[in-house]
């Protein structure tokens, strides 16, 4: 009865592993996202692409409540903390979810952490420039490629035309 007690334990003991694993991952990427204030960045950035859209299309502004509510119930950092927290379990061990923590949590971390928006705000400007700056030959490429289209939808509808048959 002993060797089947300590089979019993060990059996239990071997499944309970993996989800205390799973805990401690979860409690990892959960704690991490919170050192990156990521809730905070996504509601300024949800609240900033509602008002670029707003801006953009006066249209909105009648339904602006509803796109308010409706991202608050699928966009929002709650209903996707769980979704995150799978992302970052997914992409890195606890002990590299760890060594994030603590990076981040240094001088460092904190000042690059404060330096991605402003960073990533440089990146989009540029690439939105770079866009802007070679917006003509994109104009002209997708001309090209539409004429090519039409040409050969043309062709196609000619070919599949019954001929006509000559007069005798």
């Amino acid at each position: 009865m002993t060797t089947l007690k300590s089979l019993l334990i060990a059996i239990m003991v071997f499944i309970t592993l993996p989800a205390r694993a799973d805990e401690a991952a979860d409690a990892a990427a959960e704690k991490l996202l919170d050192i990156l204030d990521v809730e905070k960045t996504m509601n300024q950035s949800m609240e900033q692409m509602l008002m670029m859209q707003v801006q953009s299309n006066p249209a909105l502004v009648q339904f602006s409540d509803i796109l308010i509510k409706f991202t608050n119930q699928y966009m929002s950092y709650e209903s996707l903390k769980p979704d995150f927290i799978k992302i970052y379990t997914d992409a890195f061990t606890v002990d590299e979810l760890n060594d994030l923590i603590k990076f981040y949590q240094s001088p460092t971390g904190q000042n690059v952490k404060n330096k991605i928006p402003e960073l990533m705000q440089k990146g989009g400007e540029m690439g939105f420039q770079r866009l802007n700056d070679h917006s003509d030959e994109l104009k002209a490429l997708i001309t090209e490629r539409a004429e090519q289209i039409a040409a050969d939808q043309k062709a196609a509808d000619q070919k599949a035309a019954p001929e006509a048959e000559p007069d005798q």
